[in-house]
């Protein structure tokens, strides 16, 4: 295999967010390789999804991370796409080499409690509002993921918001470019 300065592959707006290393590839790259599978393991599907059709209550877990500045939130919709979602964070966090921070979230708190998507909403919000600093970039993916958060105390430029990992190039550019000019 050729290989090809990043300059010209960035010219022809084509961006690299890991590096793939390959037998014999030797390219420079200013990425941090990442090795290995993400820490994060795939759970049972302890709670039902993001629903309000649901008769008793709301029940839902919430996986995420903290990569220095990003804190990541995934919905159990998304927990397929984890090692994507975890290379996204990577980028927005100039991809420097560091070990994510694991925590769940599951509602209700209390198996067996009763409980309403208020209750539900507001215990997120707190448990978020500890979590998140002024300077961070949340990643929230997930369907419904959204909805459960209160965003007074975010900007616009603090939270990218996913319905789901991006699949096709369009979807990635436009993520892309939003990630830019949160790295800069």
């Amino acid at each position: 295999m050729v290989a090809v300065p990043l300059e010209y592959l960035r010219g022809l707006g084509i961006d690299v967010w890991v590096p793939k290393q390959t037998v014999g590839n030797t390219v420079e790259s200013r990425a941090v390789p990442v090795g290995g599978e993400p820490k994060i393991q795939a759970l049972g599907n302890e709670a039902t999804p993001l629903s309000s059709g649901s008769k008793e209550g709301p029940r839902f877990t919430i996986r995420g991370f903290r990569l220095e500045r990003v804190l990541g939130l995934v919905a159990e919709d998304a927990f397929s796409d984890m090692s994507l979602i975890l290379d996204i964070a990577r980028a927005i966090n100039g991809f420097k080499s560091v070990e994510a921070d694991e925590f769940v979230f599951v509602w209700p708190q209390v198996e067996g409690s009763e409980t309403s998507w208020d209750d539900a909403i507001n215990a997120f919000n707190a448990f978020c509002r500890l979590q998140i600093g002024p300077e961070d970039v949340v990643l929230a993916v997930g369907r419904g993921l959204v909805r459960l958060m209160a965003r007074e105390n975010l900007s616009k430029e603090q939270v990218i918001a996913l319905d789901g990992a991006p699949r096709d190039g369009t979807a990635k550019y436009e993520l892309w470019q939003q990630i830019r000019v949160l790295v800069r």
